[in-house]
Formats: C-alpha cells, sequence, structure tokens
C-alpha cells in the first residue's frame, strides 16, 4: 500500500499463546505469569515486547518513507483492577467501583503502551540510520531490583504533579501474598526506601491490594 503512495494505518497490539481466553490484542509490556522461573522470573514475555515494538515501528517507517503513516494501539479491556485511591473524591456515593477499577486498569495501560510508542518514535528519529532497532533501556532502579525476586509480575509508575508538589506511586505486582512479603521485608527495599527518604519530603506510605496480579498479567 504505501509502495502505491496510499496513507498507511496500522493496528498494535501483542499477546502470548498462554493467555487464557483471547491471547492477542494485549499491550507490550504485558507479561504471562506462570508457576515457574525463567530467567530469575516467574512470567514470560509477549511476544514482541518493547523491542519487538521498536522493529516494528522501524519497519512501518521504512516502507511509509514519505507517506503518511498513522498507528493505533488495539489493546482489548480486561477483568483487572487498579484502584482509584487517588481519585476517591470523585466516586463518594460509589457502593462499587468495581467497573471504576477495570476502567482505570485499562486506561493506565493505555497510557503506558502510548508512552512506549512514543519512546519508541523519538529513539528512531534520534538514529533513522541505525541498521536494527535497539531495545529500550533503563537505568537500574527500584523496579530492577524488585525483578530480581520470585514471583515479581511487574511495576507501574505514576506521577502526579502540582504547583507545590510531586507525588510519585510505584505499585508492584507479585504472584502471592507470601512472594510480596518477602520483598517487603528484605534489605534491598530497605535500601531504596532509605535513598527515596533523602529525596522526598512527608514521608511515605505503603497500602496493599488484594488480586492486583492481574494488572500486569491481562492489559495498568
Amino acid at each position: 500500500m504505501s509502495g502505491l503512495g496510499a496513507p498507511l494505518h496500522v493496528h498494535l497490539h501483542d499477546g502470548h499463546p498462554l493467555h487464557p481466553g483471547l491471547s492477542d490484542h494485549r499491550g507490550f509490556l504485558t507479561r504471562m505469569p506462570v508457576p515457574f522461573a525463567r530467567s530469575g522470573r516467574f512470567s514470560l514475555e509477549p511476544l514482541c515486547g518493547p523491542s519487538g515494538l521498536a522493529g516494528i515501528v522501524g519497519e512501518i517507517r521504512r516502507a511509509a518513507g514519505r507517506t503518511a503513516a498513522t498507528m493505533t494501539l488495539e489493546i482489548h479491556q480486561g477483568l483487572d483492577r487498579l484502584s482509584v485511591f487517588h481519585a476517591a473524591d470523585l466516586f463518594p456515593h460509589w457502593r462499587d467501583l468495581t467497573n471504576a477499577e477495570r476502567m482505570n486498569a485499562w486506561l493506565a495501560e493505555l497510557a503506558r503502551n502510548a508512552d512506549l510508542v512514543r519512546a519508541v518514535l523519538a529513539e528512531k528519529a534520534q538514529d533513522a540510520a541505525a541498521s536494527r532497532p535497539r531495545p529500550l533501556t533503563s537505568p537500574p532502579c527500584v523496579a530492577a531490583a524488585a525483578g530480581r525476586f520470585p514471583g515479581h509480575l511487574g511495576a507501574h509508575v505514576h506521577d502526579s504533579s502540582h504547583p507545590t508538589a510531586t507525588k510519585l506511586v510505584i505499585v508492584f505486582g507479585f504472584a502471592t501474598a507470601a512472594q510480596l512479603a518477602a520483598w517487603e521485608a528484605s534489605t534491598e527495599r530497605a535500601e531504596w526506601l532509605e535513598r527515596a527518604d533523602q529525596l522526598s519530603e512527608g514521608g511515605q506510605r505503603t497500602q496493599t491490594v488484594e488480586n492486583f496480579a492481574a494488572l500486569f498479567a491481562t492489559p495498568g
């Protein structure tokens, strides 16, 4: 189509054949939880992942050339939930927050994948002459430290800023409560909390949510 000079539009989604039900139309950051360890983690990467997305976007850019190309993230909503504690004042009359938390989880997943696509596009724009796509990397952080613990399913980072202060929320997912407790009692976590104390004001707050692991298994 691009060779004919026609506008090119592509739907982007990832998946894994082990996912129950619809195995595709999932995010590029969604891992598949499994009851065994692989590379130190109890979850499997999606078929494409961030590096595969970089290759797809690179091929779209190459094929489209000067032709207009657009992309849509086609990620279906799942049954996972994400707490709306940061916007609880919007739901004072709701007795059941299920739908709100499911929509919140879906929007968070879409936002994370949209940020990933934008990062890939920016990377490609900075290095259009690269012979092959480079996987996205990130510096060592508390999420990487948690990733070395059994049962770790992933992490979400949410920040909300206003003129006078910045609040940072980091959400960790673990397969079982016992594996989460092992991370919370670890020296590694204590060291990262000590570092955070040196860079923050007002102290820290921890909240545990049950049945939260699905956020990292299906489209946070």
